[in-house]
């Protein structure tokens, strides 16, 4: 059976009042008569009246009576673009709205807004495959053991990790979120490069506990900010001059090789007498760090 429309409705800042029309035949004539439901006192009335305008009238003041006796009432003309517009959302999944906002605050006490999606995206992509549960030191110490970078950059990782060992060791990779990598980075009094490059080696972290589903996403891929390059200048030769005189004299050789002949203080250290020249006061820096040893000569 269809449902009924109002003949009017009266409206009042979040209350509305319908005016029903109803005809009946009595002798052989047709009546119309008009009814309103009055809730504006203790009990509910139902009002007839035979004149349109009257009921129009009588629907108008109900609806300012309950206004005026219910102000605590939700201005519903605020928001009703944006409830349209949501069931709409809804209809094609079958889902009312607060089923569907139930769920979404189910699943935000889960995973982060800004990656639900990417968490779902995970699952419709690995079905069947749940993601691992795995604290985060055991996760750690696999990463490290395996994650094959030059010794310099694993000592680097190793200490950077360490410090994110400490602060979240007992808690499962799966159950970091943003907001928790943010607090305890920007919490270290670290300058905004060093920062930028805990975070850089903590996401590719997660970004590895993503692939081997111990994580949905990777909470420390946000925006960092960005760090301007300094001006790199170079010593002044009586600068050079007045540092090796101010150092002890087994630093002097080790220091001039650097400051004369442009190889970077690692290869420095790797020097052997084999590769210094002493007629043509020429070195040359290991050759398993050159492509093209020929080409790297360096004056000293």
């Amino acid at each position: 059976m269809a449902k009924r429309r109002p003949f009017y409705v009266a409206r009042e800042r979040g209350v509305a009042v319908p005016v029903y029309k109803y005809e009946q035949r009595k002798k052989g004539k047709s009546y119309a008569y008009y009814t309103v439901v009055d809730q504006s006192g203790d009990t509910r009335r139902l009002l007839t009246l035979s004149d349109p305008e009257d009921a129009k009238q009588k629907a108008d003041s109900v609806a300012q009576a309950i206004r005026a006796a219910q102000p605590e009432l939700v201005e519903y003309d605020a928001f009703k673009l944006d409830i349209t517009s949501a069931l709409d959302v809804l209809k094609p999944h079958g889902l009312k709205l607060l089923p569907a906002a139930q769920l979404l605050a189910s699943a935000l006490g889960i995973v982060n807004a800004s990656e639900l999606l990417s968490a779902c995206h995970y699952r419709k992509q690995r079905p069947g495959k749940p993601i691992t549960p795995r604290p985060v030191k055991t996760a750690v110490a696999e990463f490290l053991a395996r994650h094959k970078v030059s010794p310099r950059r694993q000592r680097t990782n190793t200490a950077y990790l360490a410090m994110f060992k400490q602060q979240f060791g007992e808690r499962n990779v799966c159950d970091l979120q943003v907001l928790d990598i943010k607090d305890w980075a920007y919490a270290k009094t670290w300058k905004e490069r060093t920062r930028n490059d805990v975070l850089g080696t903590v996401s590719l972290f997660f970004k590895d506990a993503v692939e081997r589903g111990l994580a949905a996403s990777n909470p420390a891929a946000f925006k960092r900010k960005k760090v301007k390059g300094g001006t790199i200048s170079t010593f002044a030769p009586e600068e050079a001059e007045r540092i090796l005189h101010g150092v002890d004299e087994d630093l002097r050789a080790f220091l001039a090789i650097i400051f004369f002949s442009g190889v970077r203080k690692e290869e420095a250290a790797r020097l052997t007498w084999t590769q210094l020249n002493a007629a043509s006061r020429a070195c040359r820096p290991p050759g398993d760090r050159w492509p093209c040893p020929s080409t790297r000569l360096r004056p000293w």
